[in-house]
């Protein structure tokens, strides 16, 4: 594999590799939280979809201060594993409507 130097970073020795392999999905969560206009201190958050980014962006905004942390899909299992993580409400689609005014 060829890649430019400015995108290849060592891993310190006390990272595991497994853990290190999510710093760019992080990364992606990350910039996103920042193109909508930064931290979510005191607000309502809803994502869409528990996939690895989904169940990593419910994470942040608990982080980041959200006040709630909607967590919304299909997977019963992944929507679990959400509220296991810090998602304060888990809202499976086949089962019920997400839209507030339902």
């Amino acid at each position: 594999m060829v890649n430019n130097i400015n995108t290849v970073h060592r891993i310190p020795d006390h990272v595991e590799f497994d853990e290190a392999a999510l710093i760019t999905n992080l990364g992606c969560v990350l910039y996103g939280f920042e193109t909508v206009g930064g931290y979510v201190a005191g607000e309502h958050v809803a994502v869409i979809g528990p996939g690895p980014l989904g169940l990593i962006s419910a994470q942040v905004a608990k982080v980041f201060g959200a006040e709630r942390v909607y967590l919304i899909g299909t997977r019963a299992s992944r929507l679990t594993k959400g509220a296991e993580t810090g998602a304060d409400r888990v809202i499976n689609v086949n089962e019920e409507d997400p839209s507030p005014w339902s």
